[in-house]
């Protein structure tokens, strides 16, 4: 659902500012990987692979807790950077959200508050469990300089498959309506996404400026 607000705010934002702005392609994407120490072996398999096959240097920024430093400092590198997650947990929650995990909620707060840190101006997320099967550049997750691609889907296999539409959909599809709502998105077709999505820090800017804080 955010996405889908992604790409109608980068198609109607004139000139908001950017975080972090450069003339450089390259430099105008990053990756984005929060990961933890009980998925570190996932996070060193989807690493080798970013590594293999990052044709253009795109910079990776994993972002981890604050005692897990030292585990993840072996995977450092020209292109990989580890980050704690320290810089953003004011926004963190420690109790459960309408059932969600904390831990759930906080790697999505990292994932929605990781350009305040002004390190790029758009930023692809990627979970550790991906791995990278072919090289790849900038041109394959951006439109142009300012703009990234956004991947939507509607989901209609999801709902014709009967266990996850009595135990999910339903509900899922209720709470993505009312986020519609709130956001005064008017379509009859819902899409939504599901991860591996490029994030916007001008858009991510403008929806915190202009739409959470006056709210």
């Amino acid at each position: 659902m955010f996405s889908r607000l992604n790409l109608n705010l980068n198609l109607n934002l004139e000139g908001g500012s950017v975080v972090h702005d450069s003339s450089d392609e390259v430099n105008s994407l990053a990756f984005l990987l929060k990961s933890y120490s009980g998925d570190f072996g996932f996070a060193r398999r989807l690493v080798e692979s970013f590594n293999a096959f990052n044709s253009e240097s795109i910079r990776l920024f994993c972002v981890i807790p604050d005692g897990d430093q030292d585990l993840f400092s072996a995977l450092s590198g020209n292109n990989v950077t580890v980050l704690s997650e320290k810089n953003l947990s004011p926004y963190f929650t420690q109790e459960s959200v309408h059932g969600l995990r904390s831990g759930y909620i906080n790697q999505e707060i990292v994932k929605l508050s990781f350009w305040e840190l002004g390190l790029c101006s758009n930023y692809f997320c990627v979970d550790s469990d991906a791995v990278f099967v072919r090289p790849f550049g900038v041109s394959d997750f951006m439109f142009n300089s300012q703009t990234p691609y956004t991947i939507l889907v509607e989901d209609n296999e999801l709902q014709v498959e009967p266990s996850y539409f009595a135990n999910h959909w339903q509900g899922r599809q209720e709470a993505i309506r009312r986020i519609m709502r709130e956001v005064d998105l008017d379509d009859p077709v819902m899409r939504t996404c599901h991860g591996h999505q490029v994030f916007s820090a001008a858009v991510l800017q403008s929806f915190k400026e202009d739409f959470l804080n006056p709210r």
